[in-house]
């Protein structure tokens, strides 16, 4: 099995997150990022390649993003944080339609189409004020722990107010509360809800549309989370993965990316399978067959498809998958060349065909064997089923000198034991 890593170089933190094929995350890791990005960036990949198990030659792809992304030079591609975030919280939440991306230098903005790309953004352009940064420079002014302060805010009943929109003048407006003995939790709360106002405004600006999903290492502040939801009036969606978003959106991007130099441009309706797809083929094939539905045996074949990076792909029309492909590359099997291509399994769900579905998978699954430097391609297909040998035939499919042999076993016969 291949896999791709998503490396999120921040002013504060390196991130990595590591996918395997059905956008799994088996591995990931956090590092300080400190004055040397690049070493940063090693740091964390080491480390989520060890928390998985991997070494750097399991990785098909390696994608950069956030601040830092060009000094990846490890890279196959670096990708805009804010198209990483986008497409990370539209994947851990899918009726995402507005991402606020909150970290240690910047604040974003983003309205989303369904699929995750970016309709819309606004980013604070006033330093670090509307960012992380400004609580960093509270928490240390105040010398409460930056994972604390968000609770600690939670607790006042009278919060100060915080007027300067520069992070430094407000550390010294925070200076001067507390030399007039203001409460440390009212201080707290009048720098989070100053904060609160400014990524208001940019969520007003972009458009916001529910649902709101929350990324960013500011994330995990819940004094923030709640007044948030309190000042927008919406819900806030919050994953224990937000702050690895930019990492998980540059690997999931990673692989699209990956499939895309494999398959060309997939067609309009076609999509990679993944093992989650077991269930409604084991039923399409069984309507096809009359075999019994075996949705165990389809989730094991395509993990194996996963595993050896063979192509498999999917048809859905009207909300459901519909049809389906599966082929395979060999080399040197019954005298034929160094390396041919199998189509293995096809299948049109009944009330779908004559439409051109199984023409379009086939086609895109031909695509892949001619990218993959493939120039002949065969199939198996019994006696008895002349409509599936009549429609390769329409694809210029024709028969060869290869004669198919069976033999049948007997059962082994169980021995006795001697007394």
């Amino acid at each position: 099995m291949r896999y791709v890593a998503g490396i999120d170089v921040g002013s504060r933190t390196t991130k990595c997150v590591i996918l395997d094929a059905d956008g799994r995350i088996v591995g990931q890791a956090l590092e300080t990022t400190g004055a040397f990005l690049t070493q940063a960036a090693e740091r964390a990949l080491a480390a989520a390649l060890q928390a998985a198990g991997l070494t750097r030659a399991d990785l098909a792809y390696i994608a950069s993003t956030g601040w830092g992304r060009y000094q990846v030079p490890f890279r196959d591609v670096q990708i805009t944080d804010i198209t990483c975030h986008a497409r990370a919280a539209v994947h851990l939440f899918p009726n995402t339609r507005t991402v606020l991306d909150i970290g240690a230098q910047n604040t974003r903005a983003i309205r989303v189409e369904p699929n995750g790309r970016v309709r819309a953004f606004r980013m604070n352009n006033r330093c670090a004020a509307g960012a992380g940064r400004f609580l960093e420079r509270t928490a240390a002014a105040l010398e409460v722990p930056l994972e604390e302060m968000g609770a600690w805010a939670l607790r006042s009943q009278h919060p100060e107010r915080i007027s300067s929109i520069c992070a430094v003048l407000a550390e010294s407006e925070v200076i001067n509360l507390v030399s007039h003995e203001a409460r440390i939790e009212d201080i707290l709360a009048g720098v989070h809800q100053a904060l609160v106002e400014r990524i208001a405004s940019l969520v007003r600006q972009v458009g916001a549309e529910p649902e709101l999903t929350l990324t960013g290492g500011v994330a995990q502040n819940v004094g923030m989370v709640h007044m948030l939801r309190q000042y927008l009036g919406m819900e806030v969606n919050v994953s224990p993965l937000a702050i690895y978003a930019g990492a998980l959106g540059a690997a999931l991007l990673g692989w699209s990316r990956v499939r895309r130099l494999r398959w060309g441009t997939l067609p309009a309706g076609v999509r990679p399978l993944t093992v989650q797809d077991a269930g409604r083929i084991a039923e399409i094939e069984a309507v096809l067959t009359g075999m019994a539905a075996d949705p165990d045996r389809w989730a094991q074949r395509l993990r194996a498809y996963t595993e050896w990076g063979e192509p498999a792909l999917g048809y859905e029309a009207d909300g459901r998958l519909v049809g389906y492909v599966l082929g395979f590359i060999r080399g040197r099997e019954f005298g034929l060349p160094d390396r041919s291509g199998w189509v293995e399994f096809i299948g049109v769900d009944p009330g779908y065909q004559h439409r051109g579905i199984g023409r379009v998978l086939l086609e895109a699954v031909l695509t892949y064997f001619r990218n993959a430097g493939v120039r002949e391609v065969y199939t198996l297909i019994p006696e008895a089923w002349r409509d599936l040998e009549a429609f390769f035939r329409t694809v210029a499919f024709r028969p060869v000198s290869l004669e198919c042999l069976r033999l049948e076993l007997a059962e082994p016969q169980t021995r006795g034991h001697r007394p």
